[in-house]
């Protein structure tokens, strides 16, 4: 932002923002930073909501709903940015981003400019178990027409552990991935250890029974059935003896 003459606060006057891009990408989305799990002394989490008018006429009035996970301090929302001039209300742990009169292009005539977005932090509550999933999607609204869904952004939180000390308690891997009808989920244990098993849908729901059982050193396999699955991404967690790990599941 210039001029600089007369500027009481010149801290302000940049703002750098930064997309993780991966593969093709969805133009309603939303992300979290930092991605991944984080530790349980973890501070802060920034999401990030993305709009795109994908109609085929301007949008005259959008607007963002947004509910805050439980296991976040709604008091300590802070907005940060937004592509467009906006006005935001906060209603118990729902948050509602207002673009009035925002007039976004379609995709269809002026498809670099149908895009916008608006970047919010807030403070993780502290304390939570390991293993807790924190979980958020956004709701995008263009003038009268239903909403348009985000996916849904999972963090889990657990304790920092070791490259080291992780692999010295589970080794798996997952095949084939992509899967059609069947995969396999095949581990070896360095140590004696409870090993339990589950597969969520991007909305962090529970899809699969849980397997859980006390298992011995060496190596182990669990074959499941996917065709009880609709196509889409799914995560496998693995826990063993409270160590966790996740890798994505494409189902075709």
């Amino acid at each position: 932002v210039t001029p600089l003459a007369g500027d009481n606060n010149m801290a302000n006057n940049a703002l750098q923002h930064c997309f993780v891009t991966v593969n093709s990408f969805d133009p309603n989305a939303k992300e979290v930073q930092p991605a991944g799990p984080i530790p349980p002394n973890q501070e802060w989490l920034t999401y990030t909501v993305h709009f795109q008018n994908t109609g085929n006429a301007p949008a005259q009035n959008i607007y963002v709903l947004d509910t805050l996970n439980q296991n976040l301090i709604v008091s300590s929302f802070t907005l940060l940015a937004a592509s467009h001039e906006n006005f935001t209300q906060v209603f118990g742990n729902v948050v509602r981003f207002n673009f009035p009169n925002i007039n976004l292009p379609d995709s269809t005539n002026d498809e670099p400019n149908s895009h916008g977005w608006v970047q919010y932090k807030v403070r993780v509550a502290q304390g939570l178990p390991n293993g807790t999933s924190i979980t958020n999607t956004a709701y995008n609204f263009f003038d009268f027409n239903p909403p348009v869904a985000t996916n849904t952004t999972v963090t889990d939180v657990l304790f920092t552990v070791s490259t080291q000390t992780l692999e010295n308690k589970l080794e798996f891997s997952l095949y084939p991935n992509p899967a059609h009808a069947s995969a396999t989920v095949a581990w070896v244990l360095k140590a004696n250890a409870k090993v339990s098993i589950t597969i969520h849908n991007a909305l962090g729901q529970e899809v699969m029974p849980a397997i859980a059982a006390d298992y011995e050193t060496g190596p182990h396999q669990f074959t499941f059935s996917t065709l009880p699955l609709p196509s889409g991404i799914y995560y496998l967690n693995v826990k063993a003896d409270g160590y966790s790990t996740t890798r994505k599941l494409v189902k075709m």
